[in-house]
């Protein structure tokens, strides 16, 4: 068995922090064994590590280093990947990692690699429910948190302690930062009752890799506390189940758009429906959720679109996904507008009021070409955006097909999760073949995915 925590904390802090992971926690020989270094800096290529010497039991098989954007800040990851030759006891040396705030010097590791043939221990650590009250009002939110006792790994993701959802209240994922993760903490979840009774996740024994974790079951009562009629209806949860049949194409509601919006726009919400029902029983998904996204945000009656998408992405089983936004595209276009107008109007009415100055027509000058170069630079903002992988914007949006995220940019890279088809991202970083993404829904999951896979809108 491994003889340290998989999560580690550097030794010297008279440099950057840098906390040790490593997947799986048992090593076997024959099978790869990763090791990451987490610095905290933020700019890869001011991160040197010196690593000890490997002895003839490890076999490196590939070293990369990247990015790894976290809610809050940007940290380093250098990412190991060995494969253990012979089983036994192994001592890997201390590394030394060098940035610009220091040196830090890790603490040693020992672990017992075993056989391939040999059985792992099994593992049974400690878990309880924190923060969780026994009673609550219908509507407020709370936050609760699942604690690991003795497991401090980073594997495996937070989503696989997701409950099951009970009816008529809302349990959504929060994000974990890695020192949470390091903390012991396994997942943090937000419920929201929506009407009075008593609620109940159930007691659930889930098994990874050498490892059962036996949850709690978990009972929380809500009451009314407002007897206002209108605090009484019924709210739908926002992560009821889709039963449609994934084949059938939502329905487009012809009227709605006749009773809101021109003939024009009608006609045109019309063609943009057909082309994505012809993806869509094409099996082309990401593609019609790409088609649906695009004309949702850029398409002036885009907005009565989204129950069309929604529906669809319900059907790929992707719920509480963030909808398009406009509000900010309008900003931009209407004060580029407005500049532009002040741009043709105002030299003729000002040249009137200053005329016979020299100095005062140079300012005016001056004054109309930065108002013009200002009105350019908004406009190219606003069309920024290439659709192509080897021309990125950091900020676009997309649609990935079904693909694994990993820690590093490299397919030998660790893997966090795998994106569901239909996975709507906003991209962080671009290297031409890799990109940066975080999902566009409540989970803010991030990591790297090869940018083929992700259709650009």
């Amino acid at each position: 068995m491994l003889m340290i925590f998989p999560h580690i904390y550097a030794q010297d802090a008279s440099g950057p922090e840098v906390i040790i992971e490593t997947h799986p926690a048992m090593p076997a020989a024959g099978s790869h064994w990763t090791l990451t270094l987490l610095v905290d800096h933020p700019v890869p290529n001011e991160v040197t590590v010196l690593p000890p010497a490997f002895t003839g039991s490890l076999l490196l098989d590939s070293h990369v280093k990247n990015p790894k954007y976290t809610e809050t800040r940007v940290k380093t990851a250098v990412e190991y990947r060995f494969i253990p030759n012979n089983s036994g006891r192994i001592t890997l040396g201390s590394f030394t990692v060098i940035s610009p705030s220091g040196v830090t010097e890790t603490s040693p590791l020992t672990l017992n690699v075993r056989g391939p043939a040999e059985e792992q221990k099994l593992l049974i650590p400690r878990i309880v429910w924190e923060g969780a009250p026994s009673q609550m009002a219908v509507g407020d939110t709370a936050s609760i948190t699942l604690r690991v006792t003795g497991w401090n790994s980073s594997q495996p993701a937070h989503e696989f302690f997701m409950p099951e959802v009970p009816q008529k209240m809302i349990l959504e994922l929060s994000p974990l930062q890695t020192e949470e993760r390091a903390k012991g903490i396994a997942v943090k979840l937000i419920l929201i009752p929506l009407e009075s009774g008593d609620f109940r996740l159930p007691a659930q024994i889930l098994h990874y890799e050498n490892v059962r974790f036996e949850i709690p079951a978990l009972r929380i009562r809500a009451v009314l506390t407002n007897t206002n009629p209108a605090d009484k209806e019924p709210i739908l949860a926002a992560d009821t189940a889709f039963s449609g049949d994934l084949q059938r194409f939502p329905e487009f509601d012809s009227t709605a758009f006749k009773s809101i919006i021109n003939r024009t726009y009608m006609e045109q919400c019309e063609e943009i429906y057909n082309t994505s029902r012809e993806l869509w029983n094409n099996n082309r998904y990401a593609q019609t959720l790409a088609e649906l996204r695009r004309n949702e945000r850029d398409h002036p009656a885009g907005v009565l679109l989204r129950p069309i998408r929604t529906e669809a992405e319900q059907k790929l089983g992707l719920f509480d996904t963030e909808n398009e936004n406009r509000r900010y595209r309008k900003f931009l276009m209407g004060l580029s507008s407005a500049l532009f107008v002040l741009v043709i109007i105002s030299p003729f009415g000002c040249y009137m009021l200053l005329r016979g100055s020299l100095w005062k027509k140079a300012a005016l000058l001056c004054t109309v070409i930065f108002t013009a170069a200002g009105s350019f630079s908004l406009y190219r903002v606003i069309n920024s955006g290439s659709k192509t992988p080897s021309n990125v914007k950091i900020g676009l949006s997309g649609v990935t097909n079904e693909t694994p995220v990993r820690r590093v940019a490299d397919f030998a890279g660790e893997e966090t999760l795998i994106f569901k088809e239909g996975q709507p991202v906003i991209i962080l970083q671009n290297t031409g073949l890799w990109v940066y993404v975080r999902a566009n829904d409540t989970t803010g999951v991030s990591g790297w995915i090869p940018a083929e896979k992700v259709i650009f809108y």
